[in-house]
């Protein structure tokens, strides 16, 4: 006669505790075999495999949707799923499937940090700004939800930097492409070299623009000079 399923997820767990995590699953494995529709010995199976291994993710997102369908209610599902899908690569995914975990429970903090995580993957800065701040609403002491903010935060002013940047150079307007990056890196910490390099490339531009008002080089040499001065400059944006 076999056990129940809360015997099995007992005995999984002190085998996971010692140390002997393969003999654990083989254990969850035997018991989904007794007790396939159990919601929670799916979850913890799912659960054990992406700890296990990344080539393993695919069958922990299929009992996770069997856990989803069994039992639809406990939010930690959906998490989960989310956390695989976002280690997956399939953000789109792992968005919707956290999106839903919040209409379950809207002061999930593990989920606005996931839902932020898989909107910054996925490119969506500005979304994963608004949904950590939400998440900081109702986690105001989360240290791991700071963080992301002022991470994310520092992205999105390199974001604007970019674009910024990008504009004054197709204008032509070297000079005050170069005033920003010095604006931005002068408030900015460990950035010491990239403003030196900077300010090298302003003093390298104040020295051609006289030597082209003194005649000492031509037109197409000054615009040669120039020239590098701004594939130095879109380098620079690449390094930050």
């Amino acid at each position: 006669m076999g056990m129940q399923a809360q015997e099995y997820l007992e005995r999984a767990k002190e085998l996971r505790n010692r140390g002997r995590f393969d003999m654990a699953i083989e254990l969850l494995e035997d018991a989904i075999s007794e007790h396939p529709k159990d919601d929670e010995l799916l979850y913890q199976l799912a659960n054990y495999y992406r700890r296990r291994s990344r080539k393993e993710l695919g069958e922990a997102s299929r009992l996770l949707k069997k856990a989803i369908k069994s039992n639809p209610k406990p939010v930690k599902y959906y998490n989960e799923l989310g956390l695989v899908y976002n280690w997956s690569g399939d953000f789109s995914n792992a968005i919707n499937t956290l999106r839903t975990s919040l209409r379950i429970n809207p002061r999930s903090t593990l989920a606005f940090r996931l839902l932020t995580e898989s909107y910054f993957q996925n490119g969506q800065i500005l979304k994963a700004l608004d949904t950590v701040n939400q998440g900081l609403k109702h986690g105001k002491k989360n240290t791991y939800l700071t963080e992301m903010k002022d991470m994310i935060v520092q992205k999105t002013r390199e974001l604007i930097l970019h674009i910024e940047v990008e504009q004054l150079l197709s204008e032509s307007r070297i000079d005050e492409a170069l005033e920003t990056l010095e604006n931005f890196f002068r408030h900015t910490d460990d950035e010491d070299e990239l403003l030196e390099e900077v300010i090298s490339l302003k003093n390298h531009l104040i020295d051609i623009n006289f030597k082209f008002r003194g005649g000492v080089i031509s037109t197409d040499e000054a615009n040669f000079y120039k020239s590098r001065i701004i594939e130095a400059i879109l380098n620079l944006l690449k390094e930050n």
